[in-house]
């Protein structure tokens, strides 16, 4: 006897045994920053590719989207992929990608792993323009209430511009005055108890208007 299935059981069917299209040319990578976890990963094709979106763990089982990257569509070439993750604050990160096609059919990568020696209890999560003229400023998110202290130094290691803030646990925002500071390249260095996140910035003089 010939059975005929109903249409909506043939396109659930139809969807199950699709496979999302999407090679891999390098698997995702995880690199501890001072600023965060920053995601790599490089496909050597794709085919009807819509996005790329970037799920997290902290257990390696349950995991939750934090992110999106558009896909390229179709393509033979290799495309580079990153993604920076600001809010990694725990020991154990894992990170996978659930590439989704164009239809919705969607598969997932390989878990990418970072352990973080210890627990940060400060991490930058914003920050103003690198080259600046006047001032550069600094948001940090801190895990415990506490004296950070701060400064430049030029590039043979000079302290300049020595200051020190109070920190409440959570975002906080810091403001680094460089109007009288000559112009170069300059490292911020910020300290709360015995951790230190340092940062490079370059001061360049003003534009000059045209007459």
């Amino acid at each position: 006897m010939k059975i005929i299935l109903p249409i909506f059981v043939l396109c659930l069917l139809a969807q199950i045994n699709a496979q999302a299209s999407c090679k891999y040319d390098q698997k995702i990578t995880v690199e501890a920053l001072p600023i965060g976890a920053m995601l790599h990963w490089t496909t050597s094709s794709e085919n009807e590719n819509a996005m790329f979106k970037i799920e997290k763990s902290n257990d390696g089982i349950s995991f939750v989207e934090i992110g999106t990257i558009q896909g390229a569509g179709n393509s033979f070439k290799k495309n580079v992929y990153s993604f920076l993750d600001v809010n990694c604050k725990e020991k154990k990160n894992f990170y996978r990608l659930k590439q989704v096609d164009f239809n919705g059919v969607f598969q997932y990568s390989e878990i990418g792993r970072l352990e973080l020696k210890q627990l940060k209890n400060l991490t930058i999560v914003d920050m103003s323009a690198v080259a600046t003229t006047d001032s550069f400023e600094v948001s940090l998110d801190s895990n415990k209430a506490g004296k950070l202290l701060y400064h430049l130094e030029d590039w043979k290691g000079n302290k300049i511009h020595l200051a020190k803030s109070d920190v409440k646990e959570g975002i906080n925002k810091v403001k680094v005055n460089l109007i009288e500071v000559p112009t170069g390249i300059y490292r911020v260095v910020l300290q709360l108890g015995q951790e230190k996140e340092i940062l490079t910035i370059k001061k360049i003089a003003p534009r000059i208007a045209k007459q």
